[in-house]
């Protein structure tokens, strides 16, 4: 009996050192699990067979990413890239960006989506990150895949098991087939960093909530001789006072046994602890300590595995499993979760008419969606269809709320401070319907809006909008001569506007408006600084209609201090309307002037960050207006509507007749020292050449103009910006040529930002 068992005991350690079969786990730990990448590259380059893989959360994307036939390198140069970086973060690349949906940029610091029953009640972002990029970068390059292994994860170049957590049955689920794509993303979907998966009745979260370290899946799913774990998670990592996303994974994340069942398997645990867990920046250095972490176990690995597969033979097979792979053409949109008017919408948006069509179009109607204010997930699949030998896509759609409430505004060293509030109601059908209003209200500007947009889907979609706005500006109350001796200059503007706008889009990130509306403008002012509360001031209004023409493009990075990106608009714009102007009790024209004036004008401007030197931007700034604009009947009321130049944000809170003429040119640099994230200094210096200024005749209340080019005129600033989450905190010394205090010193946390004018 002795003998038997000792026989018995020999053939058993025979088996261990020829073991046959290898399993790799990969944990979770967001990205710290790239060190995956570079296990894996340290085992091929010791011909370590590899016959299963099992992954939660990142190291079910690396363990996907290998099971269905890329290479060690083609993984290494995708995670390494900017693009990966970017789909992490839910940055959607400049030429997928649709300017199209965009509104006008306003004063709003935050927004709250507000959905109501019975009762009203806000409702909090569910996800951080737009998952958009990682969710459409994951279809197409597993969509193929995945329907050559005919959904079954077994099939697959290597068999695949992906973990996730469902918190609707608090249970671990593990995907062996389906939609590959959609497995790996809810294996990834990390609480409130990205939005669930939806897959039957099950609402899917980061697989690392109940099992980080899928173990235990691998040896119940394939058995193998011997499993090699790669743990990037944490054993109970505390949670940093300062970072909500590790206090909430804290929270979340249930206790995992970093364990293996075999006595000789192994556990490799790359030095990844100084990584933060969602930042993507270092992967080099995350990959290459999964390496050296492999080459340090490697001889272990060796002795226990006899068997060997050298690089040429994993070509041969990587290039049997990919060959006769279908490309993807896309025939059937077929949508769900909205009624039948709402599916024909995105329908349309994707596919307007019934040929098949390439991922490259189909990408394009997707980031459409992706950014269309109804949407808020949309769950996709890329299914390949038998009969038809293309692929269909089934799209699971959750729609926003109807109602977006914004608050916001802005608070000054100077009195130009002010509170926003917007709303924004969408109503989808066949056609979306966004009604929008907002309203400013400060001592400098007090606005009004309402607008409701219609936009009709098609190959060339089409935007419909009816507008209403009113425009107050008092450079009165808020003058910062307010406090000091000296009377400020008595200006008021007004101005109401109803348009009617339609637009298409001349790319993803320009579009061509045009416009018509009836406008009413509204000036008072006096013509002298001597004058008293029981004077009446000087009253010019001109009302009549106005038509435009404009050309916009727009991928600046922020609203407000940008520094990336280019701003271009073109517009021609036609007026006529009725001057009445009714003299005042200062001024020296007594007799009232009915006049109609009429003129053309066009107008272009263009900025552009066009250079990085590090941390360094360089940007540009022109402007240019031609036209032949008429005076007014008084000097203050034909500078009061003539158009300004505006090339920094604190210029439009002042009234400076020196930047305002009929035909102009402007321009000038940008420099911007990022000095750490979202720190930025920003020097900026301009010059603006009326070609002739708007002056005082003799008489002193009729205008006219100087002699042509005779004078120019500068701006300078130098500005400290933080961009807060909320809005940009700024402080700045700002120079303007020619006015009586040309230093200005001016703190502001908020935006400034405006409704448009009526003639803007």
């Amino acid at each position: 009996m002795r003998i038997i068992f000792y026989i018995c005991f020999l053939l058993s350690l025979t088996q261990i050192a020829n073991a046959q079969t290898v399993g790799l786990v990969f944990s979770g730990g967001g990205a710290r699990g790239l060190a995956h990448v570079g296990a894996l590259k340290a085992l091929e380059e010791h011909d370590i067979p590899i016959d299963y893989i099992t992954g939660s959360s990142m190291g079910s994307l690396i363990g996907s990413m290998y099971s269905m036939g890329m290479s060690t390198f083609e993984i290494e140069q995708i995670v390494t890239d900017e693009s990966f970086h970017n789909w992490a973060t839910g940055e959607v690349d400049n030429d997928l960006q649709y300017f199209f949906n965009r509104w006008e940029d306003d004063a709003s610091w935050i927004t709250i989506n507000v959905t109501y029953d019975t009762i009203i009640k806000t409702r909090i972002p569910k996800s951080i990150v737009n998952p958009g990029p990682i969710d459409f970068a994951m279809m197409n390059f597993m969509s193929s895949p995945i329907a050559k292994a005919g959904y079954d994860f077994d099939s697959l170049y290597i068999p695949f098991r992906a973990v996730a957590s469902d918190i609707i049955t608090k249970q671990a689920v593990t995907f062996d087939s389906g939609d590959l794509a959609l497995a790996v993303r809810a294996s990834m979907a990390f609480p409130f960093l990205y939005s669930p998966v939806y897959i039957d009745d099950m609402v899917l979260f980061d697989g690392g909530i109940y099992n980080n370290f899928p173990a235990d899946v691998m040896q119940q799913e394939f058995e193998p001789d011997l499993i090699i774990g790669i743990n990037t998670g944490t054993r109970e990592e505390e949670p940093l006072d300062n970072d909500l996303l590790s206090q909430v994974r804290s929270m979340l994340v249930q206790s995992t046994c970093y364990c293996v069942p075999g006595l000789n398997d192994i556990i490799i645990e790359p030095k990844v602890k100084q990584f933060e867990v969602f930042n993507f920046r270092n992967a080099q250095a995350i990959i290459d300590s999964g390496y050296n972490a492999t080459i340090a176990n490697i001889e272990t690995i060796k002795n226990l595995v006899e068997r060997r597969k050298d690089y040429s033979e994993l070509e041969n097979e990587r290039l049997e499993f990919i060959k006769d792979q279908v490309p993807i053409l896309i025939d059937k949109v077929v949508v769900d979760g909205l009624n039948e008017n709402q599916k024909k919408y995105v329908v349309r948006s994707i596919k307007p008419n019934n040929n098949p069509i390439s991922l490259g179009a189909f990408k394009k109607g997707y980031f459409k969606l992706n950014a269309d204010e109804n949407i808020r997930d949309l769950n996709t699949q890329l299914i390949f269809n038998d009969s038809t030998k293309h692929y269909d896509a089934y799209m699971l759609i959750k729609r926003e709320n109807d109602l977006k409430v914004s608050f916001g505004g802005n608070f000054s060293s100077r009195p130009i401070s002010q509170a926003f509030v917007g709303a924004r109601y969408n109503i989808l059908g066949k056609n979306s319907v966004q009604l929008n209003a907002n309203s400013y209200i400060g001592k400098l500007y007090t606005s009004g809006l309402f607008s409701a947009r219609v936009t009709v889907p098609g190959k060339v979609p089409v935007q419909i909008e009816p507008s209403f706005i009113i425009n107050k500006w008092d450079y009165f109350k808020s003058s910062t001569t307010i406090f000091d001796d000296i009377k400020p200059s008595f200006l008021v503007q007004n101005d109401l506007s109803a348009k009617l706008k339609l637009a298409l889009p001349a790319s993803n990130k320009s579009k061509l408006q045009v416009e018509s509306g009836y406008f009413k403008l509204k000036d008072e002012y006096y013509q002298t600084r001597n004058f008293s509360q029981s004077d009446t001031a000087d009253i010019t209004e001109f009302d009549g209609i106005t038509n435009a023409i404009s050309f916009s493009r727009n991928t600046l990075n922020r609203k407000q201090y940008a520094t990336a990106g280019t701003d271009l608009s073109v517009g021609f714009r036609h007026v006529y309307g009725s001057e009445n102007t009714i003299p005042g009790s200062t001024s020296a024209i007594k007799d009232t002037t009915d006049e109609d004036l009429d003129w053309l004008a066009l107008r272009i401007s263009y900025d552009n960050y066009f250079t990085h030197l590090g941390p360094v931007a360089i940007g540009i700034n022109t402007n240019l207006l031609i036209s032949d604009q008429p005076f007014f009947s008084t000097f203050t009321a034909s500078i009061l509507n003539a158009p300004a130049y505006h090339p920094i944000n604190q210029s439009k809170t002042l009234f400076i007749n020196e930047f305002r003429a009929h035909n102009f040119v402007g321009g000038g640099l940008r420099t911007v020292l990022t000095v750490k994230k979202n720190l930025d200094f920003r020097l900026e210096g301009f010059i603006f050449q009326p070609f002739e200024e708007i002056v005082r005749s003799s008489s002193g209340n009729k205008p006219e103009y100087s002699e042509s080019f005779e004078h120019q005129f500068y701006i300078g600033s130098f500005n400290t910006v933080y961009n807060s989450p909320l809005g940009p905190i700024s402080l700045s010394v700002n120079y303007y040529d020619q006015k009586d205090d040309p230093f200005e010193f001016l703190f502001h946390f908020g935006y400034l930002l405006y409704n448009q004018s009526a003639l803007h």
